[in-house]
């Protein structure tokens, strides 16, 4: 007699933008984070792939930073947040946070 059990793989990946501009002007510059975290479920989220490819309106973007807490790690090429292929994250155990600071021009 064999028996099986088939247990849930879950996960909890939120992903969040916020930018900390007053005002918005022509040529200048933006800066915002992109925060990736895993607040729970059963299982580790290593391999999420998260993108932001900017909008009409942004151009020469950049990630200037990704910074990784709580057993997360940031991806070998963090430039690809930008693109539609996105980043992958090798690690991101619960409790887990990546962030990626990203800076672009207003057209």
């Amino acid at each position: 007699t064999c028996t099986f059990v088939n247990t849930p793989r879950t996960v909890d990946v939120a992903v969040g933008k916020t930018a900390t501009v007053a005002e918005v002007v022509k040529g200048g510059r933006i800066d915002y984070v992109v925060t990736v975290t895993h607040a729970g479920g059963n299982v580790a989220a290593d391999g999420t792939v998260v993108r932001d490819v900017p909008g009409t309106g942004l151009s020469a973007c950049a990630v200037d930073s990704c910074a990784a807490t709580g057993g997360a790690a940031c991806p070998a090429a963090s430039a690809a947040l930008l693109t539609a292929g996105g980043a992958t994250v090798p690690l991101l155990p619960m409790g887990g946070r990546v962030t990626f600071a990203v800076r672009c021009t207003v057209d």
